[in-house]
């Protein structure tokens, strides 16, 4: 289940669940377990909410990675950056650096920022990775576990793409990830302030949804959050 939380009110869609996501011992509760070699992952269809295009973005989640494969494993996002075209927003793990990732795309442009000063995680260890688009200040950002956050300039913006939303995998069918993915979230019009991050990494602990400090806003801006319940529905 997709439920979304705008400051009017919550929405719910359905995820589609392929090839058997199931779930285990989460950051906060349960998590996600994707299964490289079983190609399975969750996914829904475009549609304007989940198309970020021009705007502010927040897109966070915590990972743990059960093996290091020789290509890169998708966290959640919209399209895949080989061809500029297809790529709107990923939060992904790079296998060449082994740094975690962070891609916006506008349909002939794309911009990238790594977590290098954070460097390479560890497999069977909890990471939260934040990446953000500060659309006005021109600028990519990443974060890991709370720690400096590294940044590149990028002023080309992002656009609003066809391409289908996916947690554990690239839209192409490729990049499928290795271990759990918990506590997802995406804030649309939102660049989340250091304060904000802090709160959502809790010292570690996490945190899952609703949350009382986090994602308080107004105008058109809201939120999205994803976790894994007991009975595996995903929802966010």
């Amino acid at each position: 289940i997709l439920v979304m939380e705008f400051l009017d009110g919550v929405f719910a869609e359905n995820l589609t669940d392929v090839a058997s996501v199931t779930s285990t011992t989460g950051r906060v509760g349960q998590a996600a377990l994707f299964t490289k070699a079983n190609a399975n992952y969750l996914t829904r269809d475009s549609d304007a909410v989940l198309q970020l295009g021009q705007t502010n973005m927040t897109i966070a989640s915590w990972c743990y990675l059960n093996s290091k494969p020789n290509d890169n494993m998708a966290i959640i996002g919209k399209g895949r950056f080989v061809n500029p075209a297809d790529g709107e927003y990923l939060l992904y793990w790079g296998s060449a650096t082994d740094l975690f990732y962070f891609d916006v795309g506008n349909g002939s442009v794309i911009g990238s920022t790594s977590a290098g000063t954070f460097g390479s995680p560890s497999t069977a260890t909890w990471y939260l990775v934040v990446g953000m688009y500060d659309s006005a200040g021109g600028r990519l950002m990443i974060q890991v576990n709370n720690s400096a956050t590294d940044g590149t300039v990028y002023t080309s913006g992002g656009q609003a793409s066809n391409q289908g939303f996916n947690i554990g995998r690239w839209s192409d069918g490729t990049g499928f990830f290795d271990g759990r993915i918990d506590e997802a979230g995406i804030w649309k019009g939102r660049v989340l302030s250091s304060a904000e991050r802090s709160d959502l990494y809790n010292s570690g602990a996490g945190r899952t949804y609703p949350f009382s400090t986090v994602g308080v806003g107004s105008g058109a801006e809201y939120e999205y959050w994803f976790y894994v319940n007991s009975d595996n529905f995903l929802t966010f």
